[in-house]
């Protein structure tokens, strides 16, 4: 995460996403944009998923982990410590197309 407030923050829950995790996290840092978080709701995941996320040592990823509480909760949790001017939301097991995140910016 940046040190001041980022421009984006991408909100994204995570329940037992090993396998999947890593790859989406990828998808986000290849949007061109270095002014952003990468949230990550931890809704109690046993599976490993993120120790892959941390294993990609990038410092814009932040980890807020939670009971399982199921989807909305993590969102509510989400929206709750999301720092960025904008929000985007994405799943832990979906990838953001290229130039996504920069196309939503242009539009607003």
């Amino acid at each position: 995460m940046t040190a001041q407030q980022p421009l984006v923050t991408v909100l994204m829950p995570a329940y037992n996403a090993a396998g999947y995790i890593a790859d989406a996290a990828r998808s986000v840092f290849a949007q061109g944009i270095d002014d952003l978080e990468l949230l990550v709701i931890d809704d109690g995941s046993t599976d490993g998923c993120i120790g892959e996320l941390t294993a990609l040592g990038d410092r814009r990823i932040r980890v807020v982990s939670q009971a399982n509480a199921g989807l909305v909760a993590a969102l509510n949790r989400g929206l709750d410590e999301a720092t960025g001017t904008f929000i985007a939301r994405m799943d832990a097991d979906d990838l953001l197309p290229e130039g996504r995140l920069l196309a939503q910016l242009r539009w607003m």
